[in-house]
């Protein structure tokens, strides 16, 4: 069976995950689109047509989605900040933020939306069931 994008066990709808969501339709179209066009999402049109997951386990990674919406996790020294780039290269502030970004992009590679999905609904790792369940029930209404 497919993973859908939200519980039901069918194709989510742009206008319900845009209910579902909080967002304005139009803009969730274009979240929509780039991770159609990155494969992470299909879509069907027609009576019983929405979206789901391309990989019905669920094992797209997190870095791979913020990148299909074009997240920029790449560090370039402010322009203006320095005088000489030799002190661009050594700076502790690049440093840091290289390595900040660095580890925003293993966390987002080791997750995927199957583990999210499994913290979501586990209370040993946080997880709130309860509050899935509330949003599974609002979902099925829509």
């Amino acid at each position: 069976m497919r993973r859908t994008l939200l519980a039901g066990g069918r194709p989510a709808t742009a206008a319900q995950l845009a209910r579902y969501a909080g967002i304005s339709e139009s803009y969730l179209h274009k979240i929509l689109a780039a991770l159609v066009r990155a494969e992470i999402v299909e879509s069907s049109r027609g009576h019983g047509g929405g979206y789901v997951l391309a990989d019905p386990s669920g094992g797209q990674s997190l870095l791979t989605i913020a990148q299909a919406l074009g997240l920029k996790l790449d560090a370039a020294p402010a322009p203006g900040l320095y005088h000489h780039s030799d002190l661009a290269t050594s700076c502790f502030i690049d440093r840091a933020l290289d390595d900040s970004l660095d580890h925003a992009r293993r966390a987002l590679r080791k997750h995927t939306i199957a583990s999210l999905s499994l913290s979501l609904r586990d209370p040993r790792l946080g997880g709130r069931p309860d509050i899935v369940e509330a949003f599974t029930r609002r979902f099925d209404r829509l």
